[in-house]
């Protein structure tokens, strides 16, 4: 059993350390991209100073543009939901397919992440529970117009 097992374990790391180096070769390939990039910009602008930048996100793709707003406007009325239960009716709703890239925990991420935007935008009200736990709920007319 333990030889199963550890045979098992050294198959997992040998297909890790595979992933690894493909990884490590792609971001090679993309370091030598941006700094064609900036060859390519010098030569446009040879007075033009290449500074850092901050990157650009990743889109996972889940949603396009505002149909998140458009699913909490569906989802949520005056009663508080937690952050589960929202992510749940999500996945009802749109029915993701998920992959090697797009995960369980990268969709919560995600979503959580929306959900504290919206919140800071005024559009909803959040009630912290600890542990990085919350409820949710849309701000009324007069709880937005508060804030402004």
């Amino acid at each position: 059993m333990s030889d199963l097992l550890l045979n098992g374990l050294l198959k997992k790391k040998a297909e890790l350390l595979g992933n690894a180096e493909r990884l490590e070769r792609e971001l090679e390939s993309i370091k030598v991209d941006i700094e064609n990039i900036n060859k390519v910009i010098l030569i446009f602008d040879p007075t033009h100073k290449l500074k850092p930048m901050r990157s650009k996100r990743f889109n996972q793709g889940f949603f396009k543009g505002g149909e998140f707003r458009d699913l909490l406007l569906d989802i949520l009325d005056e009663d508080f939901l937690s952050t589960n239960e929202i992510l749940g009716k999500i996945q009802e709703i749109k029915s993701f397919q998920f992959s090697k890239n797009t995960t369980p925990q990268s969709l919560r991420t995600s979503v959580l992440s929306a959900l504290h935007y919206h919140a800071d935008k005024g559009l909803l009200i959040r009630e912290n529970l600890g542990k990085k736990d919350y409820r949710w709920r849309l701000s009324s007319a007069e709880e937005m117009f508060e804030r402004f």
